[in-house]
């Protein structure tokens, strides 16, 4: 796992993405979260995932973006939770990750967070939250999760030298 996750920090995850949105609405909706999260003074990842979901027993694919925020404030996440239509937020607290009702707190499902299985852990309540986030009936397949990587000066550097052209970001799976 490529993410900063431990037992003992708290991190959130949001999203302004919304399925029923168009890609033009959430890109915009997305880069907007972007810089209030850094107004508000936090540093983010950015997330990528894909999956599949039955609803009404149709199965489609989205690709959605997110953002990990590590130490995040809950009250800030809620409020920008709600203020992009999000009816919940994945919120990580001591040892519980919580899928949490953006709009009343409430939590909506819980799941032991273990050092030993943070990879698992992590998907199964990302899966929930996905789930929750956008009231689907029937199952969500998880296909994938990735990291936006960028380059450091330092590996642009050497690609350059390796005449292999400058080095971008790339999205990596981390599962």
């Amino acid at each position: 796992m490529l993410l900063p996750l431990s037992s003992t920090d708290n991190f959130c995850i949001v999203s302004a993405y919304l399925h029923e949105k168009t890609a033009e609405v959430n890109q915009l909706s997305h880069s907007q979260l972007k810089t209030k999260l850094i107004n508000l003074g936090y540093g983010f990842i950015e997330l990528r995932s894909n999956y599949n979901y039955f609803h009404n027993g149709i199965q489609n694919q989205s690709t959605d973006k997110f953002l990990f925020i590590r130490k995040a404030n809950l009250h800030d996440m809620m409020l920008l939770a709600e203020k992009y239509g999000q009816s919940c937020v994945l919120y990580k607290r001591e040892e519980v990750l919580e899928v949490l009702d953006s709009r009343v707190g409430r939590v909506l499902s819980i799941f032991v967070f273990r050092n030993g299985n943070v990879s698992d852990d992590f998907k199964t309540a990302y899966t929930d939250y996905l789930t929750n986030r956008n009231k689907f009936n029937d199952s969500v397949d998880l296909t994938s999760l990735e990291k936006l990587h960028i380059p450091t000066s330092l590996e642009s550097m050497l690609r350059l030298k390796n005449k292999q052209g400058l080095a971008t970001a790339e999205w990596i799976e981390l599962f």
